[in-house]
């Protein structure tokens, strides 16, 4: 059973993760922190019918930090091993949305929340993820050409943001705290545009040298706080 949502029916699930997303950004927006709205939908008329047919959706929200800083997310429940990235279930023109707004230095990610799952022998905790939508990830690459259909739980631990959750001043139940993931997102896009035009070396926090890398990685030291050094400094040492 969910810790944080009280809904048993599946195909309410996903309303109410978004509507405890709202209601985290009505409190960060009293604290001053950001604000947030759902994204419209949009639908084209067709003649024939008189009917107007919703189009694929956009991702759920569109919000911004106090400093005019935009992000971009979809919300998701997971009750199952992996997110399916299946037309039905993350629209085409939802993810290239987000996919498209991280490339123009928006943070955009998919917020979510697996369920506890019981297996044979073990139960897989409950958590909530936020992926990032970067355009470079090889995952991200692979979904676009088509030949991955899915992130499984610990792809979405290993490439994802931790969500904790948290009750805010005037709430009555813990909701989650996405606000940290955007700003981690945020410093992650303007690292990356800055990205060195030569190998580097890097020591790990704990001062263990972990040898000489190419451009391409320095993201992923970045990322875990290590020490960078460029090439052509070491040798003036």
């Amino acid at each position: 059973m969910s810790e944080y949502l009280q809904e048993t029916d599946p195909r309410k699930r996903g309303r109410e993760f978004e509507d405890l997303c709202l209601k985290r950004a009505a409190a960060e927006e009293r604290l001053g922190r950001a604000t947030m709205k759902r994204y419209g939908v949009q639908a084209n008329y067709e003649p024939k019918t008189k009917q107007f047919r919703p189009l694929s959706s956009f991702p759920d929200f569109d919000g911004n930090l106090t400093h005019g800083k935009q992000f971009v997310f979809d919300a998701k429940v997971v009750a199952g091993p992996s997110m399916p990235m299946s037309d039905s279930n993350a629209p085409t023109r939802q993810r290239d949305h987000l996919l498209r707004k991280w490339r123009w230095g928006v943070p955009s990610f998919y917020l979510v929340h697996l369920l506890p799952r019981q297996l044979k022998k073990s139960q897989e905790a409950e958590m909530t993820i936020a992926l990032p939508t970067d355009p470079e990830m090889d995952e991200w690459k692979a979904v676009v050409a088509g030949t991955k259909k899915s992130f499984d739980r610990e792809e979405l631990c290993r490439l994802g943001f931790i969500i904790t959750w948290s009750t805010p001043p005037r709430a009555r139940k813990k909701l989650p705290n996405f606000l940290p993931a955007v700003i981690h997102f945020v410093h992650r896009i303007r690292d990356t545009r800055q990205l060195p035009t030569e190998n580097f070396l890097v020591w790990r926090e704990d001062g263990q040298f972990m040898g000489m890398h190419e451009p391409h990685e320095y993201r992923h030291w970045k990322d875990r706080g290590a020490k960078i050094v460029p090439e052509s400094f070491a040798l003036l040492a």
